[in-house]
């Protein structure tokens, strides 16, 4: 059986970034794309981040109250940490986003 030449073989992960560079990165095509793309990025860093921040918390206030030999008061790990995070990554996530698309969108019109 003969050999195959060397072009035949072909990697999985090249072939992917070559289809990619093929058809392009379609960035948003109006302002309206972009807000939507902007408030589904943050809200799902959001939403990660809520959960988290809370287990990391939770765990923190496990260790907290097996130190102390205490039972510590979980919700709190929600109320003061979780919930709080997650406002804040959701409010700079968005923002950030949105001028990451908007500049996107601009990059296109020119």
């Amino acid at each position: 059986m003969p050999s195959l030449p060397m072009r035949a073989i072909r990697i999985p992960a090249e072939l992917d970034r070559e289809e990619r560079e093929r058809q392009g990165f379609n960035p948003p095509k109006s302002l309206g794309g972009v807000f939507l793309r902007a408030s589904f990025t943050a809200l799902l860093g959001a939403v990660i981040s809520f959960f988290v921040l809370t287990a990391l918390s939770i765990v923190t206030l496990a260790i907290y109250g097996v130190m102390n030999h205490r039972i510590p008061n979980f919700p709190d790990a929600y109320r003061y940490v979780g919930l709080p995070g997650a406002i804040v990554v959701l409010l700079a996530g968005w923002i950030c986003a949105f001028l990451f698309f908007r500049r996107q969108l601009k990059g296109r019109e020119q």
